[in-house]
């Protein structure tokens, strides 16, 4: 449902002898009385003393869907490489689909009157962008892109998706390991309050690690520990 435009709001403006003022207003102000049909609110004006109608446009902000390189690799690094590829296309298919939207279209329109003290206002909301499917850029959109692209996995592919992770998980893990065990503090950290500090200090230092873990949920004090348990047998050998 579209809105009236403001050229017809200021029409019915001037034609029922009222000053127009944009406004924001609050709705949720206790002394705000709702008319849940655009009817009934201009019915309504007839008994407004003080003639003036406060009303408000709200619009889209373009920014919200721009998918710029940057914002793009920095919420893939949160999804399995494995579907980049697949996630990407969908991004670039959602830019050409931002190109196609109108902003200069209002996605609602507030309007008000102040009479004794209360406000009576109707809220009217268009839904061009819901029914078009038209959503912000940001880490949900491609979240649900990652989500669209699993399901849309064949059972061989699938298999592939499975197997690859595998593997590629094992390279990461084996790659902190190393990092750890060649790391300088490490072997200085000979007691439990040590080695937690150490891990605390890897942690905030190494975030492309730190995502590593979190992906295979593994706890870097315990993978510290296991790795201390580790070191000190090799040197029994």
């Amino acid at each position: 449902m579209s809105l009236m435009t403001e050229e017809s709001l200021k029409s019915w403006i001037e034609k029922n002898g009222f000053i127009g003022i944009e406004a924001n207003a609050n709705v949720y102000d206790n002394k705000a009385i709702e008319f849940e049909s655009i009817e009934e609110f201009f019915s309504y004006s007839a008994h407004i003393d003080k003639k003036i109608l406060f009303y408000k446009y709200e619009y889209e902000k373009k920014n919200d869907y721009v998918a710029n390189d940057e914002h793009i690799e920095d919420l893939m690094e949160d999804q399995d490489p494995e579907l980049h590829n697949a996630i990407k296309l969908k991004i670039n298919n959602y830019k050409e689909q931002v190109k196609t939207i109108n902003f200069s279209r209002a996605t609602s329109l507030t309007m008000f009157f102040i009479d004794n003290g209360f406000m009576f206002y109707h809220v009217n909301f268009d839904n061009y962008f819901e029914e078009n499917e038209f959503y912000p850029f940001g880490e949900e959109l491609v979240k649900n892109y990652a989500d669209d692209v699993f399901v849309e996995l064949s059972d061989v592919e699938l298999d592939i998706y499975h197997e690859n992770k595998e593997k590629r998980l094992a390279k990461n893990l084996t790659t902190i390991k190393n990092d750890i065990l060649n790391h300088p503090e490490f072997k200085e950290s000979t007691n439990p309050s040590g080695r937690k500090m150490f891990c605390n200090r890897y942690i905030k230092n190494n975030p492309k690690f730190a995502r590593m873990l979190r992906e295979q949920q593994i706890y870097i004090h315990v993978l510290v520990d296991n790795l201390w348990k580790e070191y000190k047998a090799s040197l029994k050998k």
